[in-house]
């Protein structure tokens, strides 16, 4: 007799998940920080993909922030980063910008902000993002919290599962 069981993946970047704190940072195997910020999704019974990025892990390299500049430098790790989702999802394509193809993507979204998040200022790229996103707007969700780049938690965990559910499905 057969089992069929159904695997429900949702793709959950790692560099969003974790945050600045792994460029540069140890191996790949000290996986506390990826337990802490992304246990609420496994808790639910998905499973998370999290690439190993270039300049992170054991891919460090002498990238140290990922704040953005205008350098090459930069721009070539942007570049290594989209190729490194892209091998890992096999979708995407290597545009620094992504703005570049925002009108194309029809794939729901859910967007928690902070209202005085410093690498995601409201009017200069929250809203731009929000407004040029390709999905149907029965399909886009943007929520600002008061606060910085971090979304309180509870509000990430309840607004992440109740998104989860209703595109990817609910858990049986």
């Amino acid at each position: 007799m057969g089992v069929h069981a159904e695997a429900r993946v949702a793709a959950v970047s790692e560099h969003r998940v974790l945050g600045s704190g792994i460029i540069g940072s140890a191996a790949s195997t000290a996986t506390s920080a990826f337990d802490t910020r992304a246990s609420w999704v496994l808790q639910t019974g998905r499973a998370v993909i999290a690439p190993i990025l270039k300049s992170t892990y054991e891919r460090s390299d002498s990238l140290h922030s990922d704040i953005p500049d205008q350098s090459i430098f930069w721009r070539d790790h942007v570049v290594m980063w989209v190729k490194d989702y892209k091998r890992t999802l096999d979708h995407s394509r290597p545009e620094v910008d992504p703005f570049n193809y925002l009108l194309r993507v029809r794939q729901p979204v859910l967007m928690l902000n902070g209202r005085y998040d410093f690498f995601f200022p409201v009017r200069t790229a929250q809203e731009p993002f929000f407004r040029n996103h390709g999905a149907p707007a029965a399909d886009r969700k943007y929520i600002v919290y008061e606060g910085g780049h971090d979304v309180p938690r509870t509000e990430l965990i309840r607004e992440g599962i109740a998104w989860l559910d209703k595109y990817v499905g609910p858990v049986r």
